[in-house]
């Protein structure tokens, strides 16, 4: 998000999406924001003009709260109808308070799907018109200038690293060898089956016949009377069965669920395919992990042609914050039949959503049960000018549906709280609305620096929707006079104490030094370097930490120039511990938009960083031997290891004037002191960073903060 307020004019407008319908008519929706209400006209480009609907958008009051409540119809939704849609340019008008910005467009607009689907040039050439065409020219300089100087346009030979790594035929045979007497564990592939096309029903056929382990049993619930049993009935390993009606994509897999005799479900869709030792992983991990009770692998995409791989997602271990704000587990996912009896059936209620609901339904019955990832590349979604993967628009439904199946696993699990679609298909927001505010203690510690500290306190004040706080700034060793006139100045003020920490600059003992004048069920950890930016922020954190599996809660923090210094931790990074996505764009989504959503990670920093007071005491505050580097990774590690999740909210942003208060690393004491407490970290969570970040997937770069691929890598 941008802050208005921040922009010369104070206009910005986003155009969110622009669909070619069957029927040959077209629809343009977005929104326009200023200061003022924003008119939006639409021309034809012979002139005609087309009616303009204007559409109430709560989430652009909610991201920008010093916009005017009478501007809250600042969505717009345009209908052009088919003896229209050929005529260009066309011509979108903004008139706004400061003047007329208008976009115009022609052909060039539309992009055939196979371009988007399609790897390397292609797809970079048809994603920057989107941008430009959304955002304007300036927008995608700026990206493609970013891309550029962070190294991340490598991405685009993702089919050439990703065939450096996986396993080839060498590998593939030893495997066979090694399993050609495993017969222990039967994996069912159950696979709804609706008129697709045939090379690609074929290609998912000889994708499973391929596979290294060979103890599976693929049935085929066909509803759309394809005639291909002919063709597959060479192997008895595959079960056809011709239902006599279509009851959906849930009730078609279920009734090839019915007919399953494995021990383990796999979920494949009818033109994808998987990768040959895709069921040897998982037998590998069965046996490794004996209560394993969910498996799930990374992904990517094909092209229709099967000729290209792109749009890798390489996912998090289990990651239950993650999973409520996105379906990120999807393919390819086992299920173990036992437990799948003990959830039942897909829900046809879920349609379009029905494996996130489902997923969402195992999650909460595996006590008994791991859930395990798998991080290779084992599943390939076939893109078309119909699939999801290709075309999003072309499924709304779906991702209101699996708003409602996220819904209904908060409300199955007794949770106070609403479940919102983000402006990002797919998306989603857990907004906690329980009946308490706990007080919540906001420790600052603070030396002089007045200036900084004032504009912290201020904007606290000034913007804290949330009520029930108070502040305790804990000075330690202030020189200047008008520091402590500014103290003086707070006295008047119930909710602000200040106490004094006497002893040298040691970041953990000034913190655990003032939790004990805290009087609040919650801490929040705050620096004086940094300003409240939304309203929101507190109650989102407070929200958050409320439930009962939360220890800690991270905010989203901007450097003063709005590009990103922390959106969580990532251990293993230079070795020790990085930010993820450090000094990426203000509005950048991130990889696999993990810069929008509410999500788990191993560590948070302290520079604003909320929990309870009780988990804070039970791992015994801050460990004082770290003075001032890690100390926050390092107690976020301690809270994990007792079971308590640390959760990251881009829904809580300040801004972080880093380090200004306590300087950089300039002098051979200040060094020295750095290494130290590198190896003191080192020392106790060295096992740790070496067996990786359960929230950072191995085929990331551990030198890089950018998400970017690791190219140390080899096929194992």
């Amino acid at each position: 998000k941008f802050n208005i307020n921040r922009k010369t004019s104070g206009f910005v407008y986003n155009l969110e999406k622009v669909i070619y319908k069957d029927d040959g008519s077209v629809e343009v929706a977005g929104w326009a924001i200023d200061m003022k209400p924003v008119e939006v006209r639409f021309f034809a480009g012979d002139g005609t003009e087309i009616a303009v609907e204007r559409r109430y958008r709560q989430d652009l009051y909610t991201a920008w709260p010093e916009l005017d409540e009478s501007d809250l119809n600042a969505g717009f939704f345009i209908k052009i109808p088919k003896e229209k849609a050929g005529i260009y340019p066309w011509k979108l008008q903004f008139i706004y308070s400061k003047g007329v910005v208008e976009r115009r467009f022609t052909r060039r607009t539309s992009f055939k799907e196979e371009w988007k689907a399609a790897g390397g040039i292609k797809r970079a050439i048809a994603r920057s018109y989107e941008i430009a065409n959304e955002q304007g020219i300036r927008a995608l300089f700026s990206r493609l200038m970013f891309e550029i100087r962070s190294g991340r346009v490598k991405t685009l030979s993702y089919q050439k690293w990703i065939e450096g790594i996986e396993p080839d035929e060498k590998v593939l045979n030893k495997q066979r060898e090694e399993c050609r007497s495993a017969s222990d564990i039967l994996f069912s592939i159950v696979v709804p089956v609706y008129k697709p096309k045939e090379a690609d029903f074929m290609a998912l056929i000889e994708s499973v016949k391929a596979q290294t382990y060979s103890n599976w049993e693929l049935i085929l619930a066909d509803a759309g009377k394809s005639g291909f049993f002919g063709l597959i009935k060479d192997d008895t390993r595959i079960k056809y069965i011709s239902l006599e009606k279509n009851t959906g994509i849930s009730g078609n897999t279920n009734e090839a669920i019915k007919k399953a005799t494995g021990d383990w479900i796999i979920f494949a869709d009818h033109d994808d395919t998987i990768a040959p030792d895709a069921l040897y992983q998982m037998y590998k991990v069965i046996k490794d992990h004996p209560d394993a009770g969910y498996i799930y692998t990374d992904e990517d995409k094909i092209s229709a042609n099967g000729k290209k791989r792109f749009d890798p997602v390489f996912k998090s271990d289990y990651n239950p914050d993650m999973l409520c704000s996105e379906n990120y587990i999807s393919h390819l996912s086992a299920v173990r039949k036992t437990v799948l009896d003990r959830v039942g059936l897909l829900n046809s209620e879920f349609d379009g959503a029905q494996d996130y609901d489902l997923t969402l339904r195992c999650t909460e019955i595996l006590e008994d049960y791991q859930i395990i990832h798998i991080p290779q590349v084992l599943y390939h979604w076939r893109t078309s000018e119909s699939s999801t993967a290709a075309n999003q628009e072309n499924k709304l439904y779906a991702f209101e549906a699996g708003r409602r199946a996220v819904q209904a696993h908060i409300n199955r699990l007794c949770l106070p709280a609403d479940v919102s679609e983000l402006s990002v298909h797919g998306r989603y927001r857990v907004h906690y609305h329980w009946d308490s505010t706990p007080l919540v203690s906001i420790i600052i510690p603070n030396k002089d620096h007045v200036a900084d500290l004032r504009r912290c306190i201020d904007s606290i004040i000034a913007k804290t929707q949330y009520s029930n706080y108070e502040i305790i700034i804990v000075e330690n060793n202030s020189t200047e006079k008008k520091t402590f006139e500014y103290y003086s100045s707070l006295a008047d003020d119930r909710r602000i104490r200040v106490v004094k920490y006497k002893g040298v600059f040691n970041y953990s003992k000034i913190n655990n030094y003032g939790a004990t004048f805290a009087k609040g069920d919650i801490l929040l950890l705050l620096n004086n370097d940094t300003e409240v930016i939304n309203p929101e922020w507190m109650d989102e954190m407070a929200g958050i930490c409320m439930r009962s599996d939360v220890g800690i809660v991270g905010a989203k923090l901007f450097y003063p120039d709005g590009t990103i210094q922390h959106a969580g931790v990532i251990i293993g990074i230079g070795g020790v511990a990085g930010h993820a996505f450090k000094s990426f764009p203000h509005a950048h989504p991130g990889t696999a938009d993990r810069l929008l959503i509410c999500q788990d990670y191993s560590a948070v920093t302290a520079a604003c960083m909320m929990v309870k007071r009780e988990v804070f005491d039970k791992v015994g505050g801050f460990s004082e031997e770290l003075a001032v580097a890690f100390n926050d990774v390092d107690f976020c590690l301690k809270v994990g290891q007792q079971g308590y999740r640390v959760v990251f909210t881009p829904f809580a942003e300040l801004t972080h004037y880093e380090s200004i208060s306590r300087g950089s690393e300039d002098t051979a004491e200040k060094q020295e002191r750095f290494r130290n407490e590198i190896e003191t970290f080192l020392d106790k969570w060295g096992d740790f960073v070496r067996k990786g970040d359960p929230y950072y997937n191995k085929h990331y770069s551990l030198k890089r903060e950018d998400f970017s691929y690791n190219e140390e890598l080899t096929h194992e």
